[in-house]
Order: C-alpha cells, then structure tokens, then sequence
C-alpha cells in the first residue's frame, strides 16, 4: 500500500496503520480483519469461484475499496478499482485456474480540504451541457466514491472553452455542472453533500484564450469538469465492519427497489426476505406490478404509506441483523 502519487519522478510513500478487511460476497462472511496494519504489505488467498470485497481505510486518505472476481462468469482474476497487478514468480493462475500468487500496488488518495481533483474524460460537445454516455461511466465513480467516503462534501466544478460569449460561457458551464450533479443525485447520492458550480472560461488550463487559435482536442481540454472537497467530517462508517456495511447496502438496494415497484405483498407469518425475493422476481418476469400491497391485510393506498412501511421493514431487517 503507498500513498498515491503526484509525480511519475516522486516515489511512493509506503503506508502503514491501515485498517484492512476482506468480505466474501459468495459465503456471505467477512473473512480478513487488519485492523492496525503494521506492514505496508498484505497477504490473503483468494478461493476459485468467489466474489470478494476488500476495504483499506486509513484516517487523512479516501476509502479504497476493490471488488475481485476469481473465476467468476469467465473471469480468471479481475479487479475493480486496482492501481496495477503484477504476476508474481508463483503465479499459476492461468494454468487450470486454480489458484496463485499476484502482486499488486493498492494507491491511497491523501484527503485534503479544499483540494481539486480532476475527472477524467467528462467532455460536452461544443455548446451542449447533455451528459455523453462515456461520461455516464466516469460519473458512476464519483457515486461510488461518495459511497464509500460518506462523510465528506464536494463541490462539482464544471469549465468551458473560450469560444463564445463569456456570460454565455458562465450560464453553459453552470448547467453542465447541474446536469452532472443531478446525474450524481439520482444515483443515490444525498443532495446536500454534492454542489454544482460553473466557472465558464475563467481558468482555462491552456494558451487557448480569447483570440487564440488552438485545435479542438486544445479546447476540449479546457471543457472539463472538476471536483473540490469542500467538507470533511467523522465518516459514519468509521464504527461498522466491512461486512456490516454491505449488509445495510444490500437491505437498502432491496429498500429502493421496493420504492420503485410500489408495493409488494407480505401475508402474515411470511419471512420478510422471502416476500422481498419472490416480489422482485415476479416483477421481473411479468414485467407489471400490483397496485395495492398488504402487511398483515393492512393496506397500502399511496406513495407516503409506501415510505412508511419501507422503514418498517428496514427495522425489522436491522432486527434480523442484530439476530443474526
């Protein structure tokens, strides 16, 4: 683990105290608990067939969290959100894909106030603030970055080229910030810890100024969207494992598609995870919903009764947590 570097010419600077944890997503368990690393290095053998989850946090760097896929859906070894991946003198994993040795660099991203970062590859077609399709991907890691960093607040900063009326500029640059934010906010994200702000051509990365003629792939440059930390509090995740996290963001995907069907159908003395199971594969497969919904034969007549009973099954869900 090294701290994530700003310069290709600066070495990396090992990291150390990290709390780290494994989850295995297919065994339902929590299977690796680090929680002060007295190494920069860790090691752990990852079983053919499984999906795993591994969480490295460290206080003054964001959260990193890493999803592995070990022969999985034709997957020999993959790794999402991972740095590099090197093949280590032992590794056997391409042959019968059973098991091996991977070297691997995990960077940490030092948090700081007030700090901009760059996103990559959300451009806007000239005169345009409608969010590209390559850049719906690039937005769904700012979700999963405030996802696994909840108790920070940014600011999403979006910029224009110099072509154009400067007012103009400053309205266009505006709505291209609103439309990646709402973007972000529909994708779970709570409203008051994103912001949007434009900034028109006012810093412009370039020699591209008013009057100067530069290429297209010049300008683009400068049409670029970026983000600022504006807040930093206690993450509410600080207290939870790994494995508790996951099973809150399970019940809450169960939660949202529940609030998005509109109802469903608990009869009395049903297991709770069972009636949620069996609602969202009716839905799947006849592709319609019912337009009521009963617990214990009370019934569900409008959107807020809905809210209501989405709590009460949270509850109970958390109920069965501490159960279990």
């Amino acid at each position: 683990m090294i701290e994530k570097k700003t310069s290709l010419d600066i070495p990396g600077v090992s990291i150390m105290d990290a709390k780290i944890e494994i989850y295995n997503n297919t065994t339902e368990k929590q299977v690796l608990t680090i929680d002060k690393s007295d190494s920069p290095h860790f090691n752990y053998f990852l079983e053919e067939g499984n999906h795993y989850t591994i969480m490295i946090r460290k206080e003054g760097y964001f959260v990193k969290r890493i999803e592995a896929f070990v022969n999985v859906k034709g997957c020999i070894l993959c790794m999402e959100e991972m740095n590099t991946i090197n093949n280590g003198l032992s590794d056997n994993l391409t042959q019968g894909h059973k098991k091996g040795v991977i070297q691997a660099s995990i960077e940490l991203a030092p948090l700081r106030l007030n700090e901009t970062m760059k996103i990559e590859n959300i451009y806007y077609d000239y005169n345009q603030f409608f969010i590209r399709k390559e850049a719906g991907k690039e937005l769904d890691k700012i979700v999963t970055l405030l996802k696994n960093n909840p108790g920070i607040q940014v600011e999403l900063g979006s910029h224009t080229d110099s072509r154009g009326n400067d007012e103009y500029n400053l309205e266009l640059s505006d709505n291209r910030a609103k439309a990646a934010v709402e973007y972000i906010i529909k994708n779970g994200i709570d409203k008051n810890r994103i912001l949007s702000k434009g900034y028109g051509e006012t810093k412009l990365t370039n020699r591209c100024k008013d009057g100067v003629v530069c290429s297209e792939a010049e300008h683009q440059n400068n049409r670029r969207t970026e983000l600022k930390i504006l807040g930093i509090k206690k993450d509410p995740n600080d207290e939870k494992t790994l494995e508790e996290i996951i099973r809150y963001e399970n019940i809450d995907k169960k939660l949202a598609e529940i609030e998005n069907q509109k109802t469903i159908e608990v009869v009395e003395g049903q297991d709770i995870k069972e009636a949620i199971n069996n609602a969202e594969t009716i839905a799947k497969q006849k592709n319609w919903l019912k337009s009521s919904c009963q617990l214990n034969f009370i019934t569900i007549m409008n959107s807020t009764q809905v809210g209501i009973i989405a709590i009460l099954l949270k509850l109970m869900f958390l109920n069965l947590l501490i159960q279990n």
